[in-house]
């Protein structure tokens, strides 16, 4: 695993405490904490040239792009590569340690969600790769959206959060009354969303645990058996901020951003089914 010099401050409080009908939706992340580097192909990273076999094609997106007019296919970007000794809270398949995310740079249309890049995953096995390829292909840019630097990452697993709404939250009326009615300090006008910043759902780049806003209805659904999928990984722009989840910016360098360039503002959140083979994922990139 890499260093861990980038962790999470402990919370404030325990939220259990307030709400002990929590605890039985309590999960924990993996938070990657992407900085600018130079990582090897043989390292876990965001945005660098992965770990592909020279004799295996180079993803490309032939279909039509949102509010472009491309005459030409267009090369994969690399977007996460992941190893199995440094995140292993992802599911990886039988015979696999590797996880390897790309994205096409250009928008895609998609009636349920935003518009937004579209999503690769391949689970490989590393041990297989001899020989690698040399240079990644880049199709030229519009605006340079979705073309990302390339990062060092520094997991820290164990992150607890929990659900701040939606679909998995207690059917209670009662509760949503005490949380509606909390105020951290009787003197802030925005207690709630304090609390919920500070102790619920981490921000940034991370591996399992909640998604950020992509719960109760907008929760998604596996295109092949139609059930709930599990949240997969976040690909984040920020760890936090100064006004709300401030609690969440890691203590190794107090930055606020993971230096994930051109990231447009967005956040890609990625699901997948455990039950249907292949581990077929669903994407929702929320800008």
């Amino acid at each position: 695993m890499t260093d861990n010099q980038w962790v999470t401050p402990p919370p404030p409080r325990d939220v259990t405490e307030l709400f002990p009908e929590l605890e039985p939706f309590r999960r924990t992340t993996t938070r990657l904490h992407p900085r600018l580097g130079t990582p090897s192909v043989f390292t876990s990273s965001l945005g660098a040239k992965p770990l592909w076999p020279a004799d295996e094609p180079w993803p490309t997106c032939p279909g039509s792009h949102y509010g472009t007019y491309d005459e030409q296919p267009v090369a994969a970007v690399p977007l996460l590569q992941l190893f199995q000794r440094d995140v292993e809270q992802l599911p990886f398949p039988e015979g696999a340690d590797l996880l390897q995310v790309l994205w096409c740079p250009r928008d895609h249309a998609d009636e349920r969600w935003p518009a937004g890049p579209k999503t690769t995953l391949v689970w490989r096995d590393s041990a297989a790769v001899s020989d690698v390829i040399a240079e990644v292909p880049v199709t030229p840019a519009h605006h340079g959206r979705y073309m990302l630097e390339p990062c060092v990452l520094h997991p820290e697993p164990g992150v607890v959060e929990y659900p701040s709404g939606g679909y998995f939250l207690p059917d209670d009326w009662t509760w949503w009354d005490r949380l509606d009615n909390y105020d951290e300090d009787d003197n802030a006008a925005d207690g709630v969303r304090d609390m919920m910043a500070d102790l619920f759902e981490a921000p940034g780049t991370k591996v399992g645990g909640w998604p950020n806003y992509c719960q109760g209805h907008y929760w998604p659904t596996c295109d092949e058996c139609g059930q709930h999928v599990e949240h997969l990984l976040t690909v984040d722009d920020a760890e936090g901020d100064g006004a709300y989840g401030g609690r969440w910016l890691p203590t190794g360098d107090g930055s606020e951003t993971p230096d994930a360039k051109d990231l447009s503002g967005g956040r890609m959140q990625l699901f997948y089914c455990p039950r249907c083979p292949g581990l077929p994922h669903v994407q929702y990139y929320d800008r």
